[in-house]
């Protein structure tokens, strides 16, 4: 397995399998990755890199082109240069803004499906298999993102009052195993796809819970109560409230870990609370 990262992208989450992957550095140009992909010759690609901002600032515009727009393109360049076959790209129910037809929630969204645009070129041009691969919320052990799981386990160490929204928001929570699943049944899909062709699935749990019900069963899961207080923060502008998408399930039929066995497993892993 190879895998390109940005110059400054550490290995330490990775750090179990950094000597049964092969790590080459990015540092922007098209060129560098047009040489990797060649020195490679992957029969697929999977573009998990993303630059997440739920609400956008000015000056963050850029990175959100870069590494979701321009970073993607690239790939795609290289794919037709180098006679990839499939390529896995990672998507957002985001895209569905409450609705199953395209409506992005925030500008995150919208570099999202602006590549997938992008793509059709590549595909119709070139005969690249394109699967996308739309994620809801995600957890494991060891997450360094500012996501709810972590805020919650930080709440539980510290006994300090975590203040929330109102809390009805749904919230579909994929364990990182079962994400690791998707992806590999998004590339099996690819392959047999005909050249050329395009589909999108999303990666769903079996279960749908509010923000509070996530909360509620964290807490069963530690045996631990929490100090949370909501309605203490006013829902994010274009929250999205309802879980709406029609794209495929990919892991419909598929036996996904439990949000109450994940997080124990969590729990186990980390051995911190």
């Amino acid at each position: 397995m190879h895998v390109l990262l940005r110059p400054s992208t550490q290995l330490l989450l990775i750090s179990d399998l950094k000597d049964k992957i092969n790590v080459h550095r990015y540092a922007g140009e098209t060129s560098e990755i047009i040489e990797i992909v060649h020195s490679v010759r992957p029969d697929t690609i999977f573009h998990l890199a993303a630059c997440f901002k739920a609400q956008h600032e000015p000056h963050e515009i850029k990175e959100l082109i870069e590494s979701n727009i321009l970073l993607g393109t690239q790939l795609l360049e290289a794919a037709a240069a180098e006679g990839v076959k499939c390529f896995i790209n990672t998507g957002t129910h985001w895209q569905n803004y409450d609705t199953c037809e395209y409506c992005p929630s925030d500008l995150y969204a919208a570099t999202k499906q602006a590549l997938e645009t992008i793509a059709d070129y590549y595909i119709s041009a070139f005969g690249i298999s394109f699967v996308t691969l739309k994620l809801i919320d995600t957890y494991g052990p060891f997450d360094p993102r500012p996501k709810l799981i972590p805020a919650l386990k930080m709440a539980a160490q510290s006994d300090q009052r975590l203040d929330m929204s109102p809390g009805e928001q749904q919230i579909g929570l994929v364990y990182i195993d079962d994400v690791v699943k998707a992806f590999v049944l998004a590339a099996l899909y690819a392959e047999k796809m005909p050249p050329g062709t395009k589909k999108s699935f999303i990666a769903a749990p079996k279960e749908i819970y509010t923000l509070r019900e996530v909360s509620a069963i964290f807490e069963n899961a530690l045996g631990k109560k929490l100090n949370i207080e909501f309605g203490r923060h006013p829902y994010r502008k274009r929250e999205v409230m309802d879980i709406c998408c029609g794209d495929e399930n990919i892991l419909l039929k598929t036996e996904l870990v439990g949000l109450y066995e994940g997080l124990q497993k969590v729990f186990k892993a980390e051995c911190e609370i």
